[in-house]
C-alpha cells in the first residue's frame, strides 16, 4: 500500500476512526467528529455539551446509525444529526462495537452493555474497566485494565486469556480479529499518565486461545487492525508495518516515522490511519502508472 492522500481539518489528535454508509468518521480529542466522503470533507459534528469538550473515545456504525462514546455516555446520530443519548453506563465509555444488529459498549464501570434498537438488553460484568472489544467466529472478546481478555458466547463467559508476560499485568488496549486469529496490544508492565511504558508495548496473536506470536513495539501506545489476511500495526514513532497474518512475516513498512498513529479504519481495499497531529492518511494499493502520477 502507498499513502495517496492526507486529510486534515482539525489540529486536535484523532482518537478513533470508523467507515460506514460511504462515510469516514474521525473522532478527535477536541470532542468533535469529522465526516469525510470520497476523501472530501463534509461536516463536523459537535459531540459534547457546552464547555465540556470530552475526547471521542470510540465510534461504531450500523444500520445507518453512527454511535460515538465519551465521558457523557453514547450518542446516536442519523444523517449527521444527533437523535438519541444512551446513558446506562456510569462514567467513561471506552469502546464500541457493532455486530449483527447489536451494539456493544465497554466502560470504566467494569461492564459491557449490549444494545438492540438503542435499548440495553444485557450487561456483562467484569472485574476491571473494559478498554476494548472485538468479535470473531461467534465469539465476543473483551479486554480489561488488568491484562485479561474474556471470551463470551451467548452472553456467557466461556474462557479467559491472561497477558501475564511481566510480574505486573499491563492493560489490554486494542483488540482485532481476522483470519481466525485474535490480536491484542498490551503494555509490558505499568504506564504513566502520558501512556509511557518503560517496558514498551506488545502485540500478541492467538489461534484457538494459544499464543502464537508476540512482537515488541515502542514505549507509547500502539494501534492495530486485521484486514482480510493482513495485519497493520503502528508504534509510537509513527511507523506502520504490514504483516501477513498466515506467517507473520513483515510484508511491507508503510511508514518509517512521523506522527503517532492512534487509530485505523479499513474499507474495500483502503486503509485509513488517524494520527496525533490531527491528520488522516489514506492508503491504497497503487499500480506503477498511478505511482508515477503521484510523484
Amino acid at each position: 500500500m502507498d499513502c495517496v492522500k492526507i486529510l486534515k481539518r482539525c489540529p486536535s489528535p484523532i482518537w478513533c476512526l470508523i467507515y460506514g454508509g460511504g462515510m469516514l468518521y474521525a473522532g478527535t480529542n477536541a470532542g468533535v467528529i469529522e465526516v469525510w466522503k470520497d476523501d472530501e470533507y463534509v461536516i463536523t459534528l459537535i459531540d459534547h455539551d457546552e464547555d465540556e469538550p470530552y475526547s471521542i473515545k470510540s465510534l461504531a456504525y450500523g444500520k445507518g446509525l453512527l454511535y460515538s462514546a465519551n465521558y457523557n455516555g453514547i450518542r446516536v446520530w442519523k444523517d449527521n444529526v444527533l437523535i438519541s443519548k444512551l446513558t446506562e453506563h456510569v462514567g467513561m465509555v471506552n469502546c464500541l462495537l457493532y455486530n449483527d444488529g447489536l451494539l456493544y459498549s465497554g466502560g470504566a464501570d467494569n461492564t459491557v452493555k449490549i444494545w438492540e434498537d438503542n435499548k440495553c438488553i444485557a450487561t456483562l460484568d467484569h472485574d476491571y474497566k473494559v478498554n476494548c472489544l472485538t468479535y470473531g467466529d461467534g465469539t465476543l472478546y473483551t479486554g480489561d485494565n488488568n491484562g485479561t481478555i474474556t471470551l463470551w458466547k451467548d452472553n456467557k463467559r466461556v474462557d479467559t486469556i491472561r497477558c501475564d508476560y511481566t510480574t505486573i499485568a499491563g492493560p489490554v488496549y486494542h483488540l482485532s480479529y481476522g483470519c481466525g486469529k485474535l490480536h491484542a496490544i498490551t503494555s509490558n508492565g505499568p504506564i504513566d499518565d502520558d501512556d509511557f511504558c518503560p517496558g514498551g508495548y506488545l502485540i500478541h496473536s492467538w489461534f484457538d486461545s494459544l499464543l502464537i506470536m508476540t512482537l515488541h513495539g515502542g514505549h507509547n501506545n500502539m494501534a492495530c487492525i486485521a484486514c482480510n489476511d493482513m495485519l497493520y500495526v503502528s508504534d509510537s514513532e509513527g511507523r506502520i508495518d504490514e504483516y501477513e497474518v498466515e506467517n507473520f512475516k513483515t510484508y511491507k513498512r508503510l511508514s518509517w516515522g512521523g506522527s503517532m498513529v492512534n487509530a485505523f479504519a479499513y474499507n474495500d481495499g483502503v486503509l485509513y490511519s488517524g494520527h496525533a497531529n490531527g491528520t488522516i492518511k489514506v492508503w491504497r494499493e497503487v499500480g506503477l502508472l498511478t505511482k508515477a502520477a503521484l510523484k
